[in-house]
């Protein structure tokens, strides 16, 4: 669930609870809610209830987490925007069966929208995101980076947009806005 009842529609930054169901639709209460303040190694991790592109959740390979992205700003902070540079900072966060979560991931991403996050185990990381500041198409990171990480996608012309990634037998896929050329291989 990102925002709450009482939060503005619009450019407020809104705070995230996860919430657990049964396969049957019916709510368990078990409850997690993400930082809305940075607090210890933890930063505050916010979404928008306006960004349509905001908000995959994903469970790691290994089973053992969830993961998704944000934007480093406190629930209720107004004015704040995936798609402006006065929030620059990134953060990933993930989640673990007994609700433990982990939001020290935390990088400059000016202009850019973090789309979604994919873990094999906890640790090493991919994210995805719009062509912001010319960072789009998908970073490899590691828990606790404090960069951006590394731009995985060929070279290509065109900038990618890259939306929700997912991994299936051991290999990382991602979908795009962007159709890719074939190699003379595929041909």
């Amino acid at each position: 669930m990102i925002g709450d009842s009482d939060m503005t529609v619009g450019t407020t930054a809104v705070p995230i609870t996860l919430r657990e169901f049964t396969q049957a639709g019916v709510a368990t209460g078990t409850n997690v809610t993400l930082p809305t303040v940075d607090a210890g190694s933890n930063y505050a991790i916010a979404g928008s209830v306006t960004s349509t592109t905001f908000g995959f959740l994903r469970r790691s390979d290994d089973q053992r987490y969830l993961t998704m992205a944000g934007v480093n700003a406190a629930a209720g902070a107004t004015g704040f925007g995936f798609s402006t540079s006065t929030y620059p900072n990134r953060v990933i966060a993930w989640v673990d069966s007994a609700g433990t979560f982990d939001t020290f991931t935390r990088f400059a991403g000016n202009r850019t929208t973090p789309r979604s996050v994919v873990s094999t185990n906890g640790t090493d990381l991919w994210w995805s995101s719009d062509a912001g500041s010319n960072i789009g198409g998908v970073n490899s990171v590691t828990l606790g980076s404090t960069t951006k990480g590394t731009r995985i996608v060929n070279n290509q012309t065109a900038l990618f947009i890259t939306r929700n990634l997912g991994i299936f037998g051991g290999q990382l896929y991602a979908s795009s806005n962007v159709a890719l050329p074939t190699s003379p291989a595929e041909g």
